[in-house]
């Protein structure tokens, strides 16, 4: 079943877990009960992990570009490990037929396929479940703050925005059964903006006399701060919806908007600067 490799096993074997980070976490079976999204929440589902596949090219050629298939997966843990155990068969194949002419050594893997696999597979920001017991919800908190990305500041901004309204929302949305999609909206979008900002983060200052390494790292910082851009825009939207139609409580959005706000301020002055950086290849 699996190729032999113990990267590409232990990838694999993490995609047949509970920590499966293309499946979004209501999906998962709780209390023995799989729970099937309503046809609002499918849309805003849809309409989060497809930004999420436009950005990862590593999925874009597992799924042959093709979004529809790659939805059902993320909708199916099955699915998705069979189209990964596919994927890994064809790089086996490509490694060989490349080996045969001589073109690179055989340890050579597909980097980009396996290094973007990994960069999502790290992130445990990734998952919030509006469904999840409140136990899970401070188990969640507490993995949360031992995260080696505490010392970027902001990180623990948007970290700590998320988790001032997160069970509130929870409360709100599954206990209390008001369904609003608004309200789910800000719920999954609000959850990736720390994620994606660990994921700009991740590379960390290149050496200053590695010019290409340097410029490689600030194409996929910006990358992970675009995409925390666009899922904190995303909710502010939804947050600003909610406090023009009354839903209660209304000063607890405009409380996470002010906060949304203030992120947004300094996630656009970092991104600023990458493109400088980028720009003047420095």
């Amino acid at each position: 079943m699996f190729s032999g490799n113990p990267k590409v096993d232990k990838l694999l074997h993490q995609f047949q877990g509970g920590n499966n980070p293309y499946a979004f976490s209501v999906h998962k079976e709780l209390k023995q009960e799989r729970y099937s999204p309503t046809p609002e929440e499918t849309i805003i589902i849809r309409e989060q992990h497809k930004t999420l596949f436009q950005q990862d090219e590593a999925m874009q050629r597992t799924f042959k570009n093709n979004f529809e298939e790659y939805f059902k997966a993320v909708e199916n843990p099955d699915l998705m490990l069979q189209r990964m155990e596919e994927r890994m068969r064809e790089i086996d194949k490509d490694i060989a037929e490349r080996q045969a002419r001589g073109e690179f050594p055989e340890w050579q893997m597909d980097d980009s396929f396996m290094e973007g696999m990994e960069s999502e597979i790290d992130l445990d920001d990734l998952e919030f479940d509006p469904r999840e017991e409140e136990d899970a919800s401070r188990s969640f908190e507490q993995d949360s703050w031992d995260s080696p990305f505490d010392d970027d500041p902001l990180y623990q901004k948007a970290h700590e925005w998320f988790m001032s309204f997160h069970k509130e929302c929870h409360e709100i949305y599954d206990k209390q059964g008001k369904k609003d999609p608004d309200l789910f909206r800000v719920i999954i979008n609000s959850s990736m903006v720390s994620a994606k900002i660990v994921f700009g983060s991740s590379y960390g200052e290149a050496e200053e006399e590695d010019l290409e390494l340097a410029a490689i790292a600030a194409e996929v910082d910006m990358k992970g701060y675009t995409l925390a851009n666009i899922f904190l825009s995303r909710a502010r939207e939804s947050l600003k919806n909610l406090v023009h139609k009354g839903f209660e409580p209304v000063d607890m959005w405009q409380k996470a908007l002010s906060g949304a706000d203030d992120i947004s301020i300094e996630l656009q002055s970092r991104m600023v600067e990458l493109a400088k950086k980028i720009r003047s290849g420095k």
